[in-house]
């Protein structure tokens, strides 16, 4: 009975620190983005100002 209550409570938190870590992964996923977009931009206005 104890086991199996123990089990359950473990996977429980597996899954919060799972969930946990793909909104993590998810939000460095969008931050990625946006560097890239500043990025993007930045080569645009350099391009610009040289001709």
């Amino acid at each position: 009975m104890t086991t199996q209550k123990n089990q359950n409570e473990q996977q429980r938190q597996n899954q919060d620190q799972n969930q946990r870590g793909q909104q993590g992964q998810q939000q460095q996923q969008r931050d990625d983005q946006q560097d890239n977009q500043k990025g993007r931009r930045q080569q645009e206005d350099q391009q610009r100002q040289q001709r």
